[in-house]
């Protein structure tokens, strides 16, 4: 009987080795895991701008041919300008960066930054010029519009 004890007890101990390596290689492995995965989302964060980077030579070297280019007159040197202008709006495009239109609009304090208030025959809190202007990056405001905005006419004050 008590070698039976004994046997069974061994192997109550043996299971509960079995068990505890166990562990410690599903522990070791999760470790592992969760440095692996960490790495990977750095090394994606590093690289993440890559192909906007591309982009952004392909722009650069258009610019450095248009400068180059002694021979061109004004008017040739304004098309090429203009064709340069136009490849970068669709990379910002193609990067979901949106203009934040403000004229006409009423102040927001949330999006626009005020940097004068000027007595007009515009209603209180309208847009009436932009300073510097506001961008979206997806839904997110990346710079906000600098603008100048309406306080009324001199009467109303």
């Amino acid at each position: 009987m008590e070698t039976e004890i004994n046997n069974e007890i061994q192997e109550l101990q043996n299971k509960l080795q079995e068990y505890e390596n166990d562990l410690k290689r599903i522990q070791a492995e999760f470790e592992n895991f969760q440095k692996r995965t960490e790495k990977e989302k750095d090394d994606l964060l590093k690289y993440a701008s890559h192909k906007l980077i591309i982009k952004l030579i392909s722009i650069k070297e258009d610019f450095e041919r248009a400068l180059e280019n002694n021979n061109a007159d004004k008017e040739e040197l304004l098309q090429g300008l203009t064709l340069i202008k136009k490849e970068l709006d669709k990379t910002l495009d193609d990067e979901e960066v949106r203009y934040i239109e403000v004229i006409n609009k009423k102040y927001d304090p949330f999006v626009h930054e005020v940097i004068q208030k000027i007595i007009s025959d515009e209603e209180e809190g309208k847009i009436i010029e932009e300073i510097q202007k506001g961008y979206y990056f997806k839904d997110k405001i990346i710079r906000n519009p600098k603008v100048k905005i309406s306080i009324g006419t001199k009467d109303e004050k």
